[in-house]
């Protein structure tokens, strides 16, 4: 079945704002599941996920200064986020075409199956 451009993006744009993602209007292409780690780093965006098992790193949208990130990894986090790794399976929306060599720049949906790890902790 094909739908027409303009009602994938309102599908789109109808799936992400429901789940709380407040950058709806600019997907792409509809949300994806991924195994990952997030970390805050220096540089534009702070926030990445990198795709455990892969060289792929994304980019987590924000908006001047607040990163599009649920509830529950906030709550994680705390005030300070560097030194810290999110791993957890996350659910995020593309706001940018994939391309190969480019950060691709997504905005988090939901995560689930969240543990945290401080720098200087013992991997176990």
């Amino acid at each position: 079945m094909r739908i027409a451009t303009p009602m994938l993006a309102l599908l789109l744009a109808a799936n992400a704002a429901a789940a709380g993602c407040p950058a709806g209007d600019k997907l792409i292409a509809p949300c994806f599941a991924l195994h990952g780690r997030l970390q805050a780093w220096n540089g534009n965006p702070t926030f990445r996920i990198w795709r455990i098992g892969t060289r792929r790193v994304l980019g987590v949208e924000d908006n001047g200064g607040q990163p599009y990130l649920p509830p529950a990894i906030r709550k994680v986090l705390g005030d300070d986020a560097f030194g810290k790794r999110v791993t957890a399976d996350y659910r995020v929306c593309p706001l940018t075409k994939a391309r190969k060599g480019w950060m691709q720049i997504v905005c988090v949906m939901d995560a689930r199956n969240i543990t945290l790890q401080r720098d200087g902790d013992q991997a176990r």
